[in-house]
């Protein structure tokens, strides 16, 4: 899977129904209308590791991107 910034990762789950709902400290809660909830951590332009890459996308039901 190549890297993927928070910015990327958050058109993702736009484009999957999900919608910001809360921040708490460097992390973005994205939620979906099931009630499925997704942090997504928020440290600038960096990409995320791809450890977290797949524990996102695990939480949200999603299959992740090639």
């Amino acid at each position: 899977m190549k890297p993927l910034t928070h910015r990327q990762v958050e058109r993702i789950l736009k484009a999957a129904n999900f919608r910001h709902d809360r921040t708490s400290g460097s992390h973005f809660i994205w939620t979906n209308a099931n009630g499925r909830s997704v942090p997504v951590p928020h440290h600038g332009n960096n990409p995320l590791p791809q450890g977290t890459l797949l524990s996102i996308f695990r939480l949200a039901g999603l299959p992740p991107p090639r």
